[in-house]
């Protein structure tokens, strides 16, 4: 198989990375029939690029990042199948077009927070819950659809041992290796929506540093997609109920103990690079 980053993808920011480590895994499964384009398609230059991309002799396969606008993929008669991020149910067809999550930072290039760091501990046991310092971690820019989760923590996170950081822009918060590292010692992270569209990179960091999630996010109505089923996050219907009874429910020792094994499990088939490149080869093969 062959890959192709689109020129206006940088490969070492977020999840151009997670994907290559998808696709790595699949390096053994596919023959050189098979070529992967890793792209965005927001403007007409960036179509433009995509489409100098693709191959008339392959089986072009389009991994399509960070489309916030919503569009349908250009070229998609080109194209033997098309995984998308920030997808919804209007956006893919389960036929040609599948959704695929964002996954998380891998933390590389100089980005996030000013760090040159590599995540060498991804995908690598955590520490468990109950060994963990901090009950509540929540760190991320404000934003008008965060109003009312960040109203809410304000009032819970002094009953508890909370990291509360709010900033005023994207990635303007801790280095990423410190964000991971208070994240993997913190029991709990709160995920609202994401600034511009509902998904977040927030979500797939919390299970992959094995938090107990809680969130608003509208799995069922919005999403309809294969990796939000069977998730063990706790999807609150408002921010109300936030409270200090759920989260000391939540930080008992059973309860600490069963999350471990859920997220887990949920992690390594719905979230992890394995995971969605057994989805991805799934597809292939059909």
């Amino acid at each position: 198989m062959e890959i192709t980053i689109a020129p206006m993808v940088k490969p070492e920011v977020a999840d151009a990375p997670y994907f290559l480590r998808v696709l790595d895994h699949l390096k053994n499964e596919l023959d050189d029939n098979y070529h992967f384009i890793i792209s965005r398609s927001n403007d007409e230059v960036e179509k433009q690029q995509l489409y100098n991309c693709i191959k008339k002799n392959k089986k072009n396969i389009l991994i399509l990042l960070s489309d916030e606008k919503g569009i349908i993929p250009p070229f998609t008669e080109e194209f033997f199948l098309i995984f998308r991020t920030y997808s919804n149910s209007n956006l893919h067809d389960n036929k040609k077009i599948f959704a695929v999550p964002c996954g998380f930072s891998c933390g590389f290039g100089g980005y996030f927070g000013n760090s040159d760091w590599c995540y060498d501990n991804m995908e690598k046991p955590k520490r468990l819950l109950r060994e963990r310092e901090y009950d509540i971690f929540y760190s991320a820019q404000w934003s008008p659809n965060r109003v009312e989760c960040i109203n809410q923590l304000n009032k819970v996170k002094n009953n508890f041992k909370s990291i509360v950081n709010i900033t005023d822009g994207f990635a303007k918060g801790f280095k990423l290796e410190e964000y991971y590292e208070l994240m993997s010692n913190s029991k709990i992270s709160i995920v609202p929506l994401g600034a511009v569209v509902p998904e977040s990179f927030r979500y797939f960091e919390s299970f992959e540093n094995n938090c107990i999630v809680i969130t608003t996010y509208p799995k069922n109505s919005i999403y309809g997609n294969w990796f939000y089923e069977n998730s063990p996050a706790i999807f609150l219907d408002n921010w109300s109920e936030l409270n200090d009874n759920l989260i000391h429910n939540l930080l008992k020792i059973e309860k600490l103990n069963e999350f471990d094994i859920l997220n887990l499990n949920y992690f390594n088939k719905n979230i992890s690079t394995e995971g969605v490149s057994n989805y991805i080869l799934k597809k292939i093969k059909l």
